[in-house]
Order: structure tokens, then sequence, then C-alpha cells
């Protein structure tokens, strides 16, 4: 990618030169300047000529490397940014089929859904969101998203492990319900904040596709 920049640059510094000295020569010819190198002023009019090519070009050459520098920044932050959404988006589908095995479990009562239920697996997770630097995340909402999901995990994780600790199937009904209704406050955060990650992924692959 940056070849490909440096390559664009470099031929548009030389076509620059080119109308450089295109546009002087005729700039001259219109005001009535003709150029006659068998005179003594021929070496002082190729010097003056020369002097303007150079300027010209040296201020088109800077201004096509400050264009190649700002889109190869744009580039890798882009490539960067899309790389951090990526891992968001695939912590928080995790958070999301985690808490819908916990409201399936409560919608059906059967043993075999609550077994489905993977205490270690809310942990990693909760885990693997709190590692991630939240300040570096290229989107405020998924910063905040990322902080609320990985405490309900650890609380999700800590309120069905102490459902076995319920005296009677009444009690185990009523953890099981408020275990439900916190499962159901991470479906609705993950879900959303999975589709905020795929709109911020695809304006990144816009970016990566007019730098490339």
């Amino acid at each position: 990618m940056a070849s490909k920049l440096a390559t664009k640059n470099t031929a548009r510094s030389l076509a620059a030169i080119a109308l450089a000295g295109i546009a002087a020569a005729l700039i001259a010819y219109m005001q009535g300047y003709r150029l006659d190198l068998s005179k003594d002023s021929a070496p002082a009019w190729i010097q003056a000529i020369g002097s303007i090519l150079a300027i010209i070009a040296a201020a088109w050459i800077a201004k096509q490397q400050n264009m190649h520098s700002r889109k190869l920044e744009e580039y890798k932050q882009a490539k960067a940014d899309k790389q951090k959404l990526e891992v968001i988006m695939a912590l928080m589908a995790r958070s999301h089929r985690l808490a819908i095995d916990v409201c399936k479990a409560y919608e059906s009562n059967e043993q075999e859904d609550i077994d489905q239920i993977s205490p270690p697996l809310m942990a990693d997770t909760h885990h693997a969101l709190m590692a991630l630097p939240v300040f570096d995340i290229p989107e405020w909402q998924l910063s905040l998203d990322v902080l609320m999901i990985s405490r309900a995990l650890a609380s999700l994780r800590e309120q069905f492990l102490a459902l076995q600790d319920s005296a009677s199937e009444e009690e185990f009904r009523s953890n099981l319900k408020d275990l439900n209704e916190l499962a159901s406050e991470i479906k609705k955060i993950s879900e959303d904040a999975v589709s905020i990650a795929k709109n911020k992924i695809k304006e990144r692959d816009l970016v990566l596709e007019r730098s490339g």
C-alpha cells in the first residue's frame, strides 16, 4: 500500500514539474518575451526559469508528500480500529449467546437447558472484556457497553452459581427469574453492540478501500 502511494506521489511530482515548465514558457510567451539563446542574457533567463520551476516543483512535492503521509496514517488507523472492533464484536456476540442460554433455561425450566449455561465461559468473557483498554476503543458507545457487559457477566455468573443454594423450588424459580432479567438486559445491550461494531467496521473498510 505504501509503495503504491509513493509511486503515485512520484508520478504526480514529475507531472507537476512538466506542467510548471509549460506554464512558465506560455506566460513568458504571452508577455512578449522571446528567448534567444545566442544572446548573453540566455544563461540568466535559463537560470530564472529553472528557479521558478524548482520552487513550484518543491511546493508541489511537499504537498504530495503531506497527502501521502496523511493517507498512510488514515490507512494504519483504520486497520487498527477494524481489528479492535472485530475483537469487541466477537466478545459481544459470545455474551449475547450466553445471555440467550439463560433466557432459554428460564422459559423452558428444563434441566437440559440449564446444563447448557456455562459459568466458566461467562468468567472467561468477563475477563477478556475487562482486559480491553476502554479508552482506546474507537467508539464511545462501545466503551460503555464493554464496561456494562463485563460487570453484568460477572454478576450473572455469581447469581447462577448461587441457584444451587436455593432452599426450595419456589426460591429457585424466583432466583432464576432474577437471573433471566439480568440476562435479558445483557442480551439487548450486547445485540446493540454487535450492530454498532458491524457498522463501524464497514466505515473502516471504506477508508481502507480509498487508501488502498
